[in-house]
């Protein structure tokens, strides 16, 4: 588990040092979220059960029984008006703050027969600012006729307290008639003379001579966000939150590489899903996981729910959409995890060991326990980071975080919810920026430090769309970049687990400290339950990261892991086979004045079957030796191996005694059928070229490889090939065994006259195969594409034979031909004339 950077003196010590102040860490990145973090300071008097009594109160009091209903409860905020009461703070700010919160909370009443409803609107301190009624559409409505709705409207305006030097002016009237119901809209501008960048108005809507609703609206004057840095340029307002142009580019970055890395991670499941390298047990468990993380939302918090109550009808449908939707989210999610953990696997291996033990149930593992713990001291500096840059731009007008989500604060189970909010950001944010990337830039890229960069920006790209809450942009990257260095340090000195532990925490320990912040006592506690979990659960690992059993990766692996090591073991066996091969095949040709030679060999596959040597007996005498393995890879690799240490001895030894074709080939022949018996398809052929006397003798055994002689064209006739007579001979070897009978084989042995210029042509099987559906025969088709003017010289001669078999290679990938490729071509010169 421990990497090589503890194995130094100086490295053990910088490490030491690291985790034991990581504490002191943590005590000043908690104070900086308790003084600067704006949802710790949404000053939240009561929790959810003091809310909807307090909504309960002041629905009676305007004459709604709201006993036996429903009750859901919703946050929203404004981070317009947070900036403003920061940057124009003053003695009227609590009158103001009253009716225009930064943050509030909609306790919704419905009916048991869901045809009414309630909705109050509380600040966080539980004073109301908006009421609505909803009608049943049954009921029956009378128009009170307009000066009693005004009267109505007046009064009711005459009872909310206005912020110090407000005026009222108006109202405007605006009537609404649907069928037989009457309802009437009055709105009051309320200007603030100490104030005159807040725009205040006050609505109150009278029907059936009741107030079915009334509130009051704030906004800040576009000049004032101007003058004030809290817009600039082009803007958006987003769910509260009002984005700058830079933000928006990131914000479309940070989806385009969700979207590309989840393409590449389908594409790359259904490669593992072939290969069976996929744990199909482990993304079940994934998908359930997730699908209960995401339904927890709806059953701790009334987010999904909250829109759907107010209109009638049962909230069953949105609980069985809501299911299907988050079961089919978490099963895209744990696919993608799927297909990354095992290009993962085998890029870095053991980086998955600990967190395949947590997955398997060894919470308590050596393995665990270390990534939690050396995790979470990472966290501690990543938190006290990210919560500096805050600090930093403390006295900048219009900067700093922004309220993302206050609805688990309201919620059933405040004290769990930083148990929820954590796997969000850190599965999307590592499969995002590590997961699918990295195995994605390694297959592209060779360079190491290239492909360190670019995951660094696609870490920093994801980390930075999470960060998109600060203002300005340049906040932003700079936590954006905290956070992938917390991520991808983590990774690369230790695992994925210590990785994912060290971006959980921060997001852990700020929720939690968003409750202890509050003044409710309640939701006090529920933050100090929740962080004292935490710290149990990490005094248990700190015990286990010294006791616990320390596991290896083959015993925690899923089963596809098996498979990927096999292959792997695989993988590098038949590299080492194909190198071995590269280097049994001649690095260079021998060239004389009186021969040229030409050859190339294309494997069907990685570790191919065909061979071929050429040898230097003297001045005048060429030797080519080539081997056709019938395209059975490895296995011909080694008897070609073999073939040529009995070869080159007795061919170019100072010791050969008979160096004639049929010899060579007769005793190389018993040899193997002593030697290696199973091998009964490998055939090969010796030929000697021999300038003096204007001859190739040769021998071969097996239907091929084939030799033939290519005679150019002379004067204005077609050039011709010669395929020399053979005649068979047999011989008999006998077995090891001496239980088997002696064996019979034969070899096949010609001569033929060769001229000035002429050409010997040797191929294997799988030349005349992808040949093979042509008029012409093999030969004639591969003679016929040396033009004359490859004759001319050794290069074209050999770029000649490099096009004919790349012509060969697409026939043969068309007809659907899977053997190894391979020819031969040795010119006499003109003045190779005997």
């Amino acid at each position: 588990m421990l990497p090589k950077i503890f194995l130094t003196k100086r490295a053990r010590a910088f490490w030491i040092i690291f985790l034991l102040l990581s504490p002191g860490a943590y005590l000043a990145g908690t104070f900086l979220v308790d003084r600067y973090d704006p949802a710790s300071r949404a000053e939240f008097l009561h929790d959810r059960p003091a809310l909807v009594a307090i909504g309960t109160r002041l629905a009676a009091a305007r004459g709604v029984d709201v006993g036996g209903w429903s009750s859901f409860l919703k946050t929203g905020w404004d981070n317009s008006i947070v900036f403003y009461y920061r940057v124009r703070p003053g003695a009227d700010v609590e009158r103001l703050r009253a009716v225009a919160p930064p943050a509030w909370v909609r306790v919704l009443f419905r009916s048991p027969d869901a045809k009414e409803n309630l909705e109050v609107t509380l600040t966080p301190q539980g004073r109301m600012t908006g009421f609505r009624r909803q009608l049943p559409t049954s009921s029956e409505i009378t128009d009170p006729g307009e000066p009693s709705a005004r009267a109505l409207a007046e009064a009711s305006i005459a009872g909310w307290t206005l912020p110090d030097k407000a005026r009222l002016l108006g109202p405007e009237v605006k009537e609404d008639r649907v069928q037989n119901r009457v309802s009437r809209r009055y709105s009051w501008k309320v200007p603030i003379d100490s104030r005159p960048e807040v725009d205040l108005s006050y609505s109150v809507t009278i029907a059936d001579n009741l107030v079915t609703a009334e509130a009051f609206e704030t906004r800040l004057t576009e000049s004032f966000l101007k003058e004030y840095g809290l817009i600039g340029g082009f803007s958006l307002r987003i769910s509260g939150t009002r984005v700058s142009g830079l933000t928006l580019v990131n914000l479309i970055l940070f989806y385009l590489a969700i979207t590309i890395v989840f393409i590449f991670g389908l594409y790359r499941f259904v490669q593992r899903a072939r290969q069976r390298e996929l744990s199909y047990q482990r993304i079940a468990i994934l998908t359930f996981v997730i699908a209960t993380l995401f339904l927890s939302v709806i059953l701790l918090t009334d987010v999904a729910t909250f829109d759907n109550a107010t209109r009638s009808g049962p909230n069953w449908p949105v609980y069985v959409v809501a299911t299907l939707s988050y079961v089919l989210m978490g099963f895209v999610v744990a696919a993608a995890y799927g297909s990354g953990e095992g290009d993962l696997r085998e890029a870095y291996p053991g980086k998955l060991t600990s967190l395949d033990a947590l997955l398997t149930g060894r919470l308590f593992s050596r393995n665990v326990a270390r990534s939690v713990v050396i995790g979470t001291a990472f966290a501690g500096w990543g938190l006290l980071l990210s919560n500096l840059v805050p600090f930093l731009w403390r006295n900048q007008l219009g900067a700093g975080t922004q309220i993302e989500m206050l609805d688990f604060i309201v919620g059933r189970a405040p004290w769990l919810s930083p148990s929820v909010i954590w796997p969000f950001d850190v599965v999307f944010t590592s499969i995002i920026g590590l997961l699918l990337p990295l195995p994605f830039l390694r297959r592209r890229l060779r360079n190491p430090k290239v492909v360190l960069v670019l995951v660094a920006v696609y870490a920093w790209t994801a980390c930075t769309g999470a960060a998109s809450s600060f203002t300005p942009w340049s906040g932003a990257a700079i936590i954006g970049a905290v956070r992938a260095a917390i991520l991808l340090v983590p990774f690369f000195k230790f695992d994925l687990l210590t990785a994912l532990v060290a971006l959980a925490v921060p997001t852990f320990a700020t929720a939690s400290m968003h409750l202890v912040s509050q003044p409710s006592a309640s939701l006090r506690q529920s933050g100090l339950v929740s962080l004292g979990i935490g710290l149990a659960f990490l005094a248990v690992e700190l015990f286990f990261a010294r006791r616990g059993r320390l596991l290896r990766e083959e015993e925690v692996g899923p089963q596809y892991a098996r498979f990927l090591a096999e292959r792997l073991s695989m993988q590098a066996e038949v590299s080492a086979a194909r190198e071995a091969q590269i280097r049994l095949l001649p690095q260079t040709l021998p060239q004389s004045r009186y021969f040229s030679v030409a050859a190339e060999c294309r494997p069907a596959y990685e570790v191919g079957g065909d061979f071929y040597e050429v040898f230097q007996l003297d001045e005048d005498r060429i030797g080519i030796f080539m081997a056709e393995g019938g395209g059975r890879g490895l296995a011909s690799a080694l008897s070609i191996a073999f073939a040529k240490g009995f070869l080159m001895p007795k061919i170019t030894g100072p010791a050969r005694s008979d160096d004639s074709p049929i010899e060579i080939v007769r005793s190389l022949q018993s040899r193997l059928r002593q030697t290696l018996e199973s091998d009964r398809n490998l055939g090969f052929v010796y030929a000697v070229i021999d300038r003096s006397d204007g001859t190739v003798r040769f021998a071969r055994t097996g239907t091929f490889p084939r030799l033939i002689i290519g005679k150019p064209r002379r004067d204005s006739g077609d050039p011709a090939i010669v395929e020399p007579e053979e005649m068979e001979t047999r011989f008999n070897v006998q077995s090891r065994d001496p239980d088997k009978s002696a064996e019979t084989y034969s070899v096949s042995s010609g001569m033929s006259e060769v001229n000035s210029g002429d050409c010997v042509l040797l191929f294997t099987d799988g030349m005349a195969r992808a040949l093979a559906e042509g008029k012409l025969s093999a030969g004639e088709s591969i003679w016929q594409s040396i033009s004359a003017e490859s004759l001319e010289s050794r290069a074209n001669l050999q770029k000649a034979v490099h096009g004919t078999i790349e012509s060969t290679s697409k026939r043969a990938l068309k007809s659907g031909v899977t053997d190894d490729l391979t020819a031969l071509v040795v010119r006499l010169t003109p003045q190779a004339a005997p």
